[in-house]
């Protein structure tokens, strides 16, 4: 019978361990793409972010300038 692990189990037999300098730039290249990948994701998010909070505190300027108004003509609420 042809078993499709046979050749598997053969190369078991050959098996070297990976050197230090070739783990080394493996975890090199993987480190290289999580830092893309947050570099682009922070340089997508942050103008997000940034027109939120704009828009967050125009929507809050009414309400305070409001204020500060009824403070100065000596009308405290």
């Amino acid at each position: 019978m042809n078993d499709p692990n046979s050749p598997v189990t053969g190369l078991r037999e050959v098996e070297l361990d990976a050197s230090p300098e070739f783990l080394r730039l493996v975890r090199n290249k993987i480190d290289r793409r999580r830092t893309s990948g947050q570099m682009v994701s922070f340089g997508w998010d942050v103008p997000k972010t940034l027109m939120r909070e704009f828009f967050g505190l125009l929507s809050q300027l009414p309400a305070l300038l409001g204020s500060s108004e009824g403070k100065r003509n000596g009308n405290q609420r």
